[in-house]
């Protein structure tokens, strides 16, 4: 099969193309710019400040905040041994196992095993933008298409918790001093959607929209645990970034109509921009607002 495939006019092609790319790119504008800015970034002042900045110790494991997640970290660690001996985890690896004898010389599940459950997550929230585009209006699945980030949340946080009781995780002691203000923050912006919330249902909508961002820092920071993690999700995210890019000169060649609940009265003026998709945006803002 996987002789058929790499013979194929389809591969062949990509191939060729793919190494053309590669080939070109340090004799192109991009690939010396690039070049430059590498051999220059080493003596730059950049360099200095960045190394100076990462070097500065960290106070926030000697806080109480911090003593408190390492009294969790502990726990985690006992839940942990338990864990190793119950039939559920012994259960889990007969699974596992299974599963990796089943698929095995599968050229489909090898690309797919070449990066772990954890940097698969890493890869989805690199490329969130286009999985909730999808999610929510080309699947449109209801319920799903509704809960689908809480989902992501909940299994990042599961893999997370599930590693450090395992001890797999290399990124036990993660605390920093912008925890403790996210955390204000977050405890601030709840205490004032309680207490001023005409439409509670609107006012949790804006909460979660700001506040979810906010969680995904937590997790994503121990999600990261080696230079390859932080490769994938910068790659991701500037792969998405270019497409996005793209997609957005290609609305304005073809003059993409603004909706008419996008623009106020002072904006009449405006006959085109850019959306998250040619035909219905993926966040649609309240005539009223």
């Amino acid at each position: 099969m996987t002789g058929i495939i790499q013979s194929s006019l389809v591969f062949r092609g990509l191939k060729a193309f793919v190494l053309a790319l590669y080939n070109a790119w340090p004799y192109s504008v991009l690939g010396r710019l690039s070049a430059f800015l590498k051999e220059n970034y080493e003596v730059s002042c950049t360099k200095k400040i960045w190394i100076r900045f990462c070097n500065v110790e960290n106070r926030a494991a000697y806080s109480r905040y911090g003593k408190a997640l390492g009294k969790l970290r502990k726990l985690l660690l006992s839940l942990g041994r338990i864990l190793q001996q119950s039939l559920f985890y012994r259960l889990l690896v007969f699974v596992r196992d299974v599963y990796f004898r089943v698929t095995k010389g599968s050229l489909l599940f090898e690309q797919i095993h070449r990066l772990s459950l954890r940097q698969w997550l890493l890869v989805a929230f690199a490329f969130y933008l286009p999985l909730e585009y999808i999610i929510r209006d080309k699947v449109s699945i209801g319920f799903v298409a509704s809960v689908w980030e809480e989902l992501f949340i909940i299994a990042a946080a599961f893999l997370i918790l599930w590693r450090m009781a395992l001890g797999q995780s290399k990124a036990m002691g993660r605390e920093t001093p912008v925890d403790g203000y996210i955390l204000l923050f977050i405890a601030v912006g709840f205490l004032l959607m309680s207490l001023v919330a005409p439409y509670p249902a609107v006012a949790f909508a804006g909460y979660r929209a700001v506040v979810t961002y906010m969680v995904w820092f937590f997790l994503v920071i121990r999600l990261l645990e080696s230079d390859r993690d932080f490769k994938l999700v910068f790659f991701g995210l500037l792969i998405m970034g270019a497409l996005l890019s793209l997609h957005g000169i290609y609305q304005y060649i073809v003059a993409v109509p603004i909706p008419a609940s996008w623009v106020s009265q002072t904006e009449m003026g405006v006959r085109t921009g850019f959306f998250p998709s040619p035909a219905v945006p993926i966040y649609s803002v309240p005539s009223s607002f």
